[in-house]
């Protein structure tokens, strides 16, 4: 089983010691695992840095059901 909770932890540490503020893959990664945790709220705000920063490419590398989840929880959020 994998452990989500640790992943969270390292994926906050990358994010904090990221050496550069156009990267969006800490923001990605710590998205994905809180996604992961049942944490949504979390993650889309960590989705929303990447997409904001990268737009839909930022998710070109991941499995599409992280955009889905994002770009569903936006037009959500904005109706």
């Amino acid at each position: 089983m994998t452990d989500f909770s640790n992943a969270k932890n390292w994926a906050e540490i990358s994010l904090l010691t990221s050496g550069s503020d156009i990267d969006v893959e800490p923001a990605i990664n710590l998205g994905m695992v809180c996604y992961e945790l049942g944490q949504y709220d979390e993650s889309y705000k960590y989705f929303g840095e990447a997409y904001n920063l990268g737009q839909a490419r930022a998710f070109k590398e991941i499995p599409k059901k992280y955009l889905d989840f994002y770009l569903n929880k936006k037009k959500i959020k904005n109706n």
